[in-house]
């Protein structure tokens, strides 16, 4: 369905629904297949919720290794990007007890 919608050029920049943005709800929500889709098609996974949160800090939080990976593999992804509270995507995997996805971020960065 989401390549569907992309190829009937779907606006992935476009804001609303509980997360803000496609990206983030399929970020949030654990979906790496349609967060690279996303990604490829021009989404930025550097805009923030509301409350400051990317992309990358949303899938750290839920636990979504899959997500972050395929966050990280993303050039642009902002690594260091804070919420509101200055906290990073570390910060909430670690805060949420996601120990391979605090793995991935160490490692990575």
């Amino acid at each position: 369905i989401v390549k569907l919608l992309l190829e009937k050029e779907a606006d992935v920049k476009a804001q609303g629904g509980f997360y803000g943005n496609a990206l983030q709800a399929a970020s949030a929500r654990g979906h790496a297949e349609i967060v690279r889709l996303l990604i490829e098609d021009g989404a930025n996974a550097n805009h923030p919720d509301p409350l400051g949160r990317t992309s990358l800090f949303l899938s750290s939080w839920f636990g979504h290794l899959g997500v972050v990976r395929t966050l990280l593999s993303n050039r642009g992804t902002d690594y260091n990007a804070t919420d509101w509270r200055g906290s990073t995507a570390f910060h909430a995997a670690v805060r949420h007890g996601n120990s391979r996805v605090v793995s991935l971020l160490l490692s990575t960065g």
